[in-house]
């Protein structure tokens, strides 16, 4: 029988404070956690919270748990989301999880988590795109971005690769391509 799968969709806001939590820290990793709601085929991924006290270093990032408890405690008194994940990002590594990532998502008590590979480019941007189930888009000339989701199934001990819908990617590029315009018609 195949194993159950859910997918992703992942809010305009979510996206834009993965992509600058680890922009900001490009060559360190980042790391946060994932605040929607879960349902039973799907995740709503609504915002994204960076640990900003993470101890980080160009192949590792680590949260004392007592920062993730006090982020759960706020949380649980202002809001009905959850928390339903968490993200971390690999600079300039390849577009896997490594063994210590699958070994932390395994000992921590939620299954999905996203990985966010970030490279520095110097070209034309191309915008932002659904490919292999994930996300992968340009910031600028400067950064190429590549999200992809992850769930961990206890009962089969395996990591599946679960499909990202971002409904605001057409807005995104539309807003890219007006600025591009605009900064066109400046120049001439």
């Amino acid at each position: 029988m195949p194993a159950f799968r859910r997918n992703l969709t992942l809010s305009e806001r979510a996206l834009i404070d993965i992509a600058t939590a680890c922009t900001e820290v490009y060559k360190k990793e980042a790391i946060g956690l994932l605040i929607g709601v879960k349902h039973k085929k799907h995740y709503m991924v609504r915002d994204a919270i960076n640990f900003q006290s993470a101890i980080r270093g160009y192949e590792y990032v680590n949260v004392p748990s007592i920062r993730i408890n006090r982020v759960n405690y706020v949380l649980s008194r202002l809001t009905d989301l959850r928390v339903v994940g968490d993200f971390h990002s690999h600079p300039d590594f390849p577009s896997r999880l490594s063994p210590t990532d699958k070994k932390d998502v395994k000992k921590g008590g939620l299954a999905l988590t996203i990985l966010v590979v970030l490279n520095r480019i110097k070209r034309k941007a191309h915008g932002w795109k659904a490919k292999d189930k994930g996300i992968v888009g340009d910031i600028g000339n400067r950064y190429h971005m590549k999200i992809m989701a992850f769930e961990y199934d206890r009962k089969l001990e395996k990591f599946n690769k679960i499909k990202i819908v971002c409904p605001s990617l057409r807005k995104i590029n539309r807003q890219l391509r007006e600025k591009e315009k605009t900064r066109k018609t400046k120049t001439r």
